[in-house]
């Protein structure tokens, strides 16, 4: 089972905090049998720090700073349980992988489509650029949340895995029926080809005696969505085959409240890390850097939208 013990807690810090690689990570994190052994760890014990077979692990003085700056960076937070301290943590990791993309966003990256900006007027420098840096960033984001996601869901519970066969991760309860969950980010993810389709794996997954089910991150039973309204259309016992925003994570976590102290973890930490700022003010950023970049090399207003057109048309 994946889990998040005080291991892989101290394992992730080290990553995030610390630039380890993950497996080096682990060896170090390894040696420790609980998260206030590292809190506490000194210069000396990691001078003679081994792996569990005995070989001794190989700390540079470099390395050794490190880990004891993640150690009293105060970032592990005694007032949390050990799966909110993993949640904050890969949400900080998820956070600034976002402003660092957002920052090195440049004018080569984006290669505006001249055939969108003259469909949708996009006349001056400024227009042409906002639009561009927007739809590059949300996509990034959107791409990359999906991973954050995933980290979320299996912080749920020791029960809950990832798997390959297909289906996203499975939970494994008491009587040790398997529980096999596709989960789709949002409630108007999908069409009827792919309920169809998921309807079979799921009648699949019963008759070997376990269970199936569609899972969405976030809505609710009566929203009047196009995905929503095939499934009570096409799946018979629509109820007990979805598993639809809040369900999905009481029944992962067996936690009425985890979903809450989740919100309240991810606020946190957003505010930690931005402040006051929001992901929009560090897209306004890129804007205005890149508009000032095209307008260096292709000149202002209308002129130089097609100046730019007709350097690669």
């Amino acid at each position: 089972m994946v889990g998040i013990d005080d291991q892989k807690l101290i394992a992730a810090a080290l990553e995030v905090y610390g630039g380890f690689t993950e497996s080096k990570a682990n060896k170090i994190s390894g040696r420790f049998d609980n998260t206030e052994e590292f809190l506490n760890v000194t210069r000396e014990q990691l001078l003679n720090i081994t792996t569990v077979s005995g070989r001794k692990v190989r700390l540079s003085d470099e390395d050794i700073d490190r880990i004891i700056q993640v150690s009293k960076s105060g970032r592990i937070r005694t007032d949390r349980d050990t799966t909110q301290n993993y949640i904050a943590m890969v949400t900080d990791r998820f956070i600034n992988r976002q402003i660092e993309s957002i920052k090195k966003i440049s004018l080569a990256k984006l290669n505006p489509n001249p055939f969108i900006a003259k469909s949708l007027n996009l006349k001056t420098p400024t227009e042409l650029v906002e639009f561009n840096v927007y739809a590059l960033a949300i996509r990034s984001i959107v791409t990359s949340m999906g991973f954050f996601v995933e980290d979320l869901l299996l912080s749920t519970s020791d029960s809950v895995e990832k798997i390959k066969s297909g289906w996203d991760i499975v939970k494994t309860d008491q009587n040790n029926t398997k529980h096999y969950i596709q989960v789709k980010s949002g409630p108007n993810d999908m069409d009827k080809d792919q309920i169809v389709s998921w309807i079979k794996k799921i009648g699949d997954i019963e008759t070997q005696g376990d269970r199936g089910y569609i899972g969405t991150t976030y809505g609710k039973r009566d929203n009047a969505t196009v995905t929503f309204t095939l499934l009570r259309q096409l799946m018979e016992n629509y109820e007990e085959k979805t598993l639809i925003g809040r369900e999905l994570w009481e029944f992962l976590s067996g936690d009425t409240a985890f979903l809450d102290r989740l919100l309240e973890t991810l606020k946190e930490t957003a505010l930690s890390i931005m402040n006051t700022r929001s992901i929009l003010d560090e897209i306004e950023e890129a804007v205005e850097r890149v508009t000032k970049e095209f307008i260096d090399k292709f000149g202002d207003g209308e002129d130089g939208v097609k100046n730019y057109i007709c350097t690669i048309l």
